[in-house]
């Protein structure tokens, strides 16, 4: 008998299996046959089948065109009608907010200490066109275009204490305490009045003094031992001799 190729062997061998491919049922492994998974109930596939948040989605990308060019995620939040919002947590919305804005083609610009969203860090800020104009702005730049093209949302995000700390430094502008050439900003503070002392700690008035007298000019020389404690000292006149002397030398002149 004349031996055949074994590879011409698997050739016919793979050629008739083809042929019956159609007739054989799939295999099932013997412990997938044996414990099959447990039915899907019908209450998990009807929510799975129904996006809950597409009616939000469909609000933010409506809404995107009216928002102003540099926007908060905060800002976008406080404007989410109540009846899209309602069963949903913060994060959640946040979330949402940010993955629509993705999609839309917006850009990302960071975290902003100096604008008070519900987050103890800052708010992010986002630009909703020309983002990459915004971009190559520096922070003081992009911070001073975003207070005014929305002063609006500008305000609502500051909460009850930061509008009283806005109102001590309203009070300092107004009246221009004499200020000495070396001062404290806890000794200015206790000058306010006492109806300011109603909605601020004296924590919140030092920052506010402090951000009054970087206003007028006033640079901080750092924080020096004194008979209360240690206190940062202030100049107001004279900075570059101030600062060229040694903080004894400097708490003889505040004396």
């Amino acid at each position: 008998m004349r031996p055949t190729d074994p590879q011409q062997l698997l050739r016919y061998l793979l050629a008739w299996d083809a042929s019956r491919a159609e007739d054989r049922r799939p295999y099932l492994y013997p412990e997938r046959a044996l414990r099959p998974p447990p039915p899907i109930p019908e209450a998990r596939q009807r929510r799975e089948q129904i996006d809950r948040y597409a009616p939000l989605r469909e609000w933010l990308q409506e809404h995107i065109a009216a928002w102003p060019d540099l926007v908060v995620i905060d800002s976008i939040i406080d404007e989410i009608p109540p009846n899209l919002a309602d069963g949903l947590k913060r994060i959640q919305l946040a979330n949402i907010a940010q993955h629509v804005l993705k999609n839309a083609g917006c850009k990302p610009l960071g975290q902003f200490k100096e604008i008070r969203g519900r987050n103890h860090s800052g708010a992010y800020l986002w630009a909703t066109r020309d983002g990459s104009k915004f971009a190559a702005f520096t922070r003081d730049n992009l911070l001073k275009w975003y207070q005014m093209q929305d002063p609006v949302t500008v305000q609502r995000f500051r909460t009850a204490e930061h509008q009283a700390s806005d109102a001590v430094v309203q009070w300092l502008r107004d009246n221009s305490p004499n200020l000495p050439t070396l001062t404290y900003a806890p000794d200015i503070a206790r000058t306010l009045p006492s109806e300011l002392h109603a909605n601020t700690t004296e924590g919140q008035r030092i920052r506010a003094v402090g951000r009054y007298l970087a206003e007028v000019g006033g640079v901080e020389l750092g924080e020096h031992q004194t008979p209360d404690g240690r206190r940062k000292l202030w100049a107001m006149r004279d900075v570059e001799r101030l600062a060229a002397m040694k903080p004894r030398e400097r708490l003889q002149v505040a004396s």
